[in-house]
């Protein structure tokens, strides 16, 4: 409220960023630092599994993109977000391989 008026406000969300963006009389309200472009790079592996995978894999790959990110903004030494991350990532892929490896199963013992 201003002035004890109800003022409109517009929360502009990025797909792979959980934290929103609030846009106040004009002005953009950042609630939290936005990524850099080498975060974004680092995310890759999680959007890549995204972008090819198709929507059985959107279960996996997004919430693994969305956990990145958040690690990534975290307090936590540069190092250790990074290893986090590629943790991550290698727990995605893994994940991935796994559901490939059950789907060939299922689909074999099938006659």
């Amino acid at each position: 409220m201003k002035g004890g008026r109800a003022m409109p406000v517009w929360v502009k969300r990025n797909l792979f960023d959980p934290i929103p963006r609030l846009k106040l009389e004009g002005q953009i309200v950042c609630l939290a630092r936005s990524l850099t472009w080498h975060e974004y790079v680092w995310l890759g592996f999680s959007i890549t599994i995204l972008l090819l995978g198709g929507p059985g894999l959107l279960v996996v790959g997004y919430p693994a993109a969305v956990l990145s990110s958040q690690i990534l903004r975290s307090n936590r030494g540069a190092v250790h977000r990074y290893a986090l991350t590629g943790l991550v990532s290698v727990a995605t892929l893994g994940l991935v391989l796994l559901a490939g490896i059950a789907l060939g199963l299922i689909l074999e013992a099938i006659p």
